[in-house]
């Protein structure tokens, strides 16, 4: 099986996987379908956002540390990392607040994070699918093109190409995990939201964006040290399971959240 065969497979089982999760939420908590859409719409919303402030940043950063810099690259990261926490869940809050007035309880608060997650799942794979299936057709163009313009770039895409070239059906699992743990992830955000929404305490929202930021950090930090795809999603995994009881069991379980509710 060719590397762009299993790229196209990856995307096809996380694409089916959202649309299994969405379905099944919407016939069996039961959620409208209203509340996925919402989520669906707050991720692209928060990334416009985010671009806005992290391109002309980025310009800054490697004016100010120069391309190609060891300092540039961490400072990018950093940046990252604190972005995605900040704009994904700003956006969802302003999103529950003003306009998603209908999510509510804990089973459109689940769904929102469905949508969420779901939407990012298939927007992240579908992108590196297209990517991958270029670097795989013109790889000599692109590396040409790119050692050109951009030197110091060329070790990092040749490495690309080379894993993309060598691709197995074993690799395709941790970017499948991965997926599912982040997923997961954007649920309890979303319920964390929820609560600030609902309760009108803006503290449960700085906890939202500082969970979503340590995630990241953690996520950043485990592929930079310890190398092993699998590793890095164990290490993820013992990070999320924990949160998976504070939602079905703890203080974002369906009775706490629909019992704590204070009109928004």
């Amino acid at each position: 099986m060719t590397p762009i065969a299993l790229l196209v497979i990856q995307f096809g089982l996380i694409a089916a996987g959202v649309v299994v999760a969405w379905v099944v939420s919407h016939r069996r908590l039961p959620a409208p379908w209203s509340a996925i859409g919402w989520g669906v719409l707050a991720f692209p919303l928060s990334q416009v956002a985010r671009m806005a402030l992290m391109i002309p940043a980025g310009m800054g950063l490697t004016a100010w540390l120069g391309a190609g810099s060891a300092a540039l690259t961490t400072a990018s990261l950093v940046l990252a990392v604190l972005t995605s926490g900040l704009f994904e869940e700003g956006t969802r809050w302003i999103v529950m607040r003003y306009w998603a007035k209908g999510v509510r309880a804990w089973r459109e608060g689940v769904a929102f994070g469905l949508g969420h997650g779901g939407i990012e799942a298939i927007l992240v794979f579908g992108i590196a699918t297209v990517t991958g299936a270029v670097l795989l057709t013109v790889p000599d163009l692109i590396t040409s093109t790119v050692g050109a313009s951009a030197p110091e770039q060329s070790a990092a895409l040749a490495a690309q190409i080379q894993a993309l070239q060598h691709l197995t059906p074993a690799d395709l699992v941790p970017g499948i995990w991965e997926r599912a743990l982040a997923v997961t992830f954007h649920v309890v955000c979303s319920l964390v939201v929820l609560q600030s929404v609902r309760t009108r305490r803006p503290v449960l929202l700085l906890l939202a964006m500082a969970l979503h930021c340590g995630f990241n950090a953690i996520a950043v930090t485990a592929a930079a040290q310890l190398g092993s795809p699998v590793v890095v999603e164990l290490v993820l995994t013992a990070c999320v399971a924990p949160l998976v009881w504070v939602v079905l069991r703890g203080p974002l379980s369906r009775r706490r959240v629909d019992g704590d509710a204070v009109p928004a």
